[in-house]
């Protein structure tokens, strides 16, 4: 468990992402799903969306090289319980072992919002 958290954690971390359902409202069942189109048709969104998508896909399919991938080459990353990693080769073991730990781990991302901070960073949640 400890070691699914922790990779949930670094995928947080270092998206900023969380995953979330959708609250129930008095909107039709199909409207509850949708973003406005502006959202999601925005070229931010399509990034984020894409990213995930591949940090998900990587994860599910327990490829920890794919994972550690998106970290810095000199990443430098703490867990929840103080634990340190250095450099991306460290991450992929840090991943692998949690795929061992773990065997058929999946992870869901959702986006509920990008907002772009400058034209070379922006924020998801």
């Amino acid at each position: 468990m400890k070691a699914t958290s922790l990779a949930v954690t670094a995928m947080a971390m270092a998206c900023s992402v969380v995953t979330a359902s959708v609250a129930a409202d008095n909107s039709p069942p199909d409207a509850q799903h949708t973003k406005p189109a502006t959202v999601q048709s925005s070229p931010e969104y399509q990034a984020a969306e894409d990213q995930f998508r591949k940090y998900q896909e990587g994860y599910d399919r327990g490829d920890a090289k794919a994972l550690a991938s998106f970290y810095a080459e000199d990443v430098d990353y703490i867990d929840q319980d103080g634990v340190e990693v250095k450099g991306r080769g460290e991450m992929e073991k840090l991943f692998m072992e949690n795929f061992q730990a773990n065997p058929g781990a999946k992870i869901t991302i959702t986006i509920e919002e990008v907002k772009p901070l400058t034209p070379d960073v922006q924020v998801n949640r």
